[in-house]
């Protein structure tokens, strides 16, 4: 994470930041949906302060997402890595990133409260939050098409079909029910789906 110098924050952003913190706090001990009238309490302010700072109930929920960001963008050294290790590595911390109970939390939101516009970007597949988390493994997936390793096609659908064998159908079951899968298993789902992935998408003939 981020190291924050919090000599230049002003107390706007201060009070940002501990709600932020707060609502991490929060949703650790129940992460079934967002409620502002909790994260408020957390952080001792009121819950006006919160829609002051962050405009909407949507707004909570896209800082949110943006600080799990730096986790999933920081470097990986893949210059060693074969390319089935590569997209392991790349995946899995988008999978476990996704089980967090914060990000668990804004998935459950978005879909609860998805007729609102204000959402929209969240709650689909096609939104520039989704490409934002699979933005690392994409451009990784596009190295490999450059490199003729694997057969042309669209990286997105290639990154979208990686996380959809990933961790797709737990995802939805934790959405639903709060059953999270072990780090063992989310592991183990990675590696099964890397594996298979490349089984069709290697180029006939390609050498290591």
């Amino acid at each position: 994470m981020n190291t924050i110098d919090i000599s230049e924050e002003t107390e706007d952003e201060y009070t940002r930041r501990r709600i932020l913190e707060a609502a991490d706090t929060v949703l650790a001990r129940d992460s079934r949906r967002l409620r502002p009238d909790d994260i408020a309490k957390q952080a001792g302010v009121s819950k006006k302060t919160i829609y002051r700072l962050f405009k909407s109930k949507a707004g909570l929920v896209d800082a949110l997402f943006l600080r799990q960001l730096p986790q999933l963008n920081d470097p990986i050294s893949l210059s060693d890595m074969e390319p089935q290790e590569a997209l392991e590595a790349l995946l899995l911390r988008i999978v476990r990133c996704a089980f967090t109970p914060v990000m668990l939390a804004v998935y459950r939101t978005a879909i609860i409260d998805s007729a609102s516009p204000a959402f929209e970007h969240v709650a689909t597949d096609d939104e520039p939050f989704f490409k934002e988390m699979l933005s690392s493994l994409r451009r990784y997936v596009e190295y490999l098409i450059d490199q003729n390793i694997i057969v042309p096609g669209s990286s997105l659908e290639y990154v979208k079909i990686l996380s959809g064998m990933a961790g797709g159908t737990e995802h939805l079951v934790a959405l639903s029910s709060n059953e999270v899968p072990t780090d063992e298993q989310i592991e183990h789902r990675v590696r099964k789906s890397v594996s298979i992935f490349l089984r069709g998408a290697l180029n006939v003939g390609w050498e290591n």
